[in-house]
């Protein structure tokens, strides 16, 4: 039981008092942690960022080669006469001496 003994008490919890001293290594301590956490994050962006980059430098990658694998198997096409013929044929219009070309016109 508290009995009432006329003082005015202040509702503020005590403060503590710490000297400069002792707060100064904490602060800085904290602005140390900030900064490097900054720098954390900075090199944390920069690795996504990077993994993104690679990924796409791997697809391109993959299509480049795929597309020297079309162009091997073409130049081995170019290097048959058959080939050349069909080419020649079908691109240029041309005809073996001797042949004879029918086209059909469409009549509209």
């Amino acid at each position: 039981m508290l009995l009432y003994t006329g003082e005015k008490r202040s509702l503020r919890s005590r403060v503590i008092k710490l000297p400069w001293w002792k707060i100064l290594p904490a602060c800085i301590f904290a602005a140390v942690l900030f900064a490097w956490s900054i720098g954390f994050t900075e090199k944390l962006v920069e690795y996504y960022r990077l993994t993104e980059e690679y990924q796409a430098v791997e697809m391109r990658e993959e299509v480049l080669r795929e597309e020297i694998t079309r162009l091997r198997e073409q130049k081995q096409y170019l290097q048959e006469d058959w080939y050349i013929e069909r080419l020649a044929r079908e691109r240029l219009n041309l005809v073996k001496p001797g042949e004879v070309v029918i086209r059909f016109v469409d009549p509209d």
